[in-house]
């Protein structure tokens, strides 16, 4: 009676394990599609960028020079450059600072330098950045050890 116990015991716990393993699998399953959709969004954004760029050139154009004035900003930047497309301009303004960064004073973009030449980031140059991440490279974290410490 005991063998039958232990042996109704196995297989419940076989019979919850595989449909843990079934819920499991379709989770991974929901999640890959989601991040191939997700990846099929960003595909056609950069593809709508394109048709935008061509058919209503922006101010300033991808791979322009341009020199800066009182009135620009980073934000000013980044929308006369990619307003008009679906690109997060967040991602814009980064990487105008980052192709830029003695333009604007100690890097920060809240502070143009008037009459320094930047150049506006071309598509390809918002494509690599979005596509290079690299787990842990894109945000690199300072570990505490080399924390800059006060007496």
């Amino acid at each position: 009676m005991t063998d039958m116990k232990i042996n109704t015991l196995s297989k419940t716990s076989l019979s919850v394990a595989l449909l843990l393993l079934n819920l499991s699998s379709a989770a991974d399953t929901a999640q890959d599609s989601a991040n191939e959709q997700a990846l099929a969004v960003l595909l056609s954004d950069f593809a709508q960028t394109q048709r935008s760029l061509t058919q209503e050139p922006s101010n300033l154009k991808p791979s322009q020079e341009h020199i800066i004035t009182s009135e620009d900003t980073l934000e000013k930047l980044a929308m006369s450059s990619y307003g008009n497309t679906p690109l997060n301009q967040e991602i814009v303004q980064k990487i105008i600072l980052l192709k830029n960064p003695n333009a604007f004073f100690r890097g920060n973009g809240d502070f143009p330098l008037v009459g320094e030449k930047i150049i506006i980031p071309s598509l390809d140059d918002i494509r690599s950045y979005v596509f290079s991440y690299k787990s842990g490279k894109k945000f690199p974290h300072t570990p505490q050890e080399q924390w800059i410490r006060y007496p």
